[in-house]
């Protein structure tokens, strides 16, 4: 069971990372001259992602990667928690949390610019 778990996680790390990446390599011809070098870009993208010229197939990328870290989060949790290891358990799902809650953020944004 836990080598599946850990499959999984790096599976969807990997993804996340993938969606993310495309995101911001598609996105930089849109961010002005100044943000265009990617670790500029990536940094801008929380700003400039919501505004309404932006694409929307863009923002259902980011919205699969943050989806994707969530559940790449979830199963380094399940792990921890199955190995006795709750301390760890606990604080990925504290951080479980956050991303959950980053992610409803953003896909509410997402709903309002529909």
């Amino acid at each position: 069971m836990t080598g599946y778990v850990i499959i999984g996680a790096l599976v969807f790390l990997f993804v996340s990372d993938a969606l993310y990446r495309s995101v911001v390599t598609r996105a930089k011809p849109l961010f002005p001259l100044s943000l265009q070098e990617e670790r500029r870009a990536s940094f801008a993208l929380g700003a400039l992602l919501w505004e309404r010229s932006f694409p929307a197939d863009l923002r259902r990328k980011y919205l699969l990667s943050i989806g994707s870290a969530a559940l790449a989060v979830f199963c380094v949790a399940l792990f921890a928690y199955i190995t006795g290891h709750s301390n760890w358990a606990v604080f990925f799902a504290g951080l479980l949390l956050c991303v959950a809650v980053h992610g409803l953020v953003a896909w509410t944004k997402h709903r309002k610019r529909l």
